[in-house]
């Protein structure tokens, strides 16, 4: 039961950073196409 529940925080955090880092470079990449065609 333990277990199960420290992996699903663990699954959240690591999603949860995945997708930050993700926004982090996604938004100046789409910022340097948008502004040099």
């Amino acid at each position: 039961m333990l277990e199960t529940e420290v992996l699903g925080n663990d699954f959240l955090g690591e999603s949860a950073f995945v997708f930050l880092v993700s926004h982090l470079i996604a938004s100046p990449a789409v910022l340097f196409l948008y502004l040099n065609p």
